[in-house]
């Protein structure tokens, strides 16, 4: 395995990697983040208005923590042992997290990563204790 690399604290530009340098298919990497750019949700980005609006859980399960702000557009990355490998969107954008452990889920899907459905519950259930 390579050595892992961290971002710098101080904002430097993280180190980069093409993706078949990654370990990645080129093909497959393009194709996921077409993807994430193109399913977008279909929730307004007024999040007061959403949650206003719906039902997600009982009390006191649905307390938001904090303000709420617009929500911006599709983005993200893909690193792999801390180099950047794929970048789409504003990913400076703050925005609020929703169920954050779903994310694992597409990035196994597209197979950029052989990860089993129980790993990833097991990895959930870890994260959050």
């Amino acid at each position: 395995m390579p050595d892992i690399i961290f971002p710098s604290a101080d904002g430097a530009a993280w180190s980069s990697a093409r993706a078949t340098e990654a370990g990645f298919d080129c093909s497959r990497v393009e194709k996921a983040v077409e993807f994430a750019q193109t399913h977008e949700t279909s929730w307004s980005r007024d999040l007061a208005a959403v949650i206003a609006n719906s039902y997600f859980e009982p009390p006191p399960w649905n307390a938001v923590l904090g303000p709420i702000v617009p929500r911006g557009g599709p983005n993200g990355c893909v690193t792999r042992y801390g180099r950047l490998v794929a970048r789409w969107g504003d990913t400076l954008q703050v925005d609020m997290t929703f169920s954050i452990e779903k994310v694992a889920i597409p990035i196994d899907y597209v197979g950029l990563v052989p990860v089993s459905l129980p790993t990833l519950r097991s990895a959930a259930a870890g994260a959050t204790r």
